[in-house]
């Protein structure tokens, strides 16, 4: 059987993923891949999101001391979130997002299964190694 996923979107986050800044795809509408597998991998629970309705443009993760996290870096809290409404389409609401909703964004533009791994494999690399995620990383358990 073959695989279903969105060609356009898909083709979208390919061409974004060969260029001089592949983490542009978590600002083009991956953030959602971000936050999933961000959420799992290095067990950052929290995730809010600007919500319009049933519409969400934009989510991102909480750090323990409640600052926002995306693709970006960390964010103090208030500055962010104004920044959200003043580039918001929609004059919405900053919400808890529980990850069936996360889950429902993504399967709702499903990409191939070659591009989503690179997209997943960037997110944890990103987190791993830039800088603007020292703070809020899990230190590492020593032995």
């Amino acid at each position: 059987m073959p695989e279903k996923f969105d060609l356009r979107f898909t083709k979208h986050v390919e061409e974004i993923l060969k260029s001089a800044c592949p983490a542009n795809v978590f600002l083009q509408g991956c953030c959602f891949h971000f936050v999933r597998r961000i959420h799992f991998d290095r067990e950052m629970p929290a995730i809010e999101g600007w919500t319009c309705g049933m519409e969400i443009p934009h989510v991102w993760l909480l750090a323990a001391d409640c600052r926002p996290i995306d693709v970006e870096g960390v964010h103090e809290r208030k500055p962010f979130l104004s920044a959200q409404w003043r580039k918001a389409s929609c004059k919405g609401s900053v919400s808890r997002i529980g990850m069936e909703r996360i889950m429902a964004k993504i399967d709702a533009k499903p990409l191939r299964s070659d591009i989503a791994a690179q997209v997943e494999r960037l997110a944890l690399d990103l987190f791993d190694t830039d800088e603007r995620f020292t703070s809020v990383r899990p230190m590492p358990t020593g032995r």
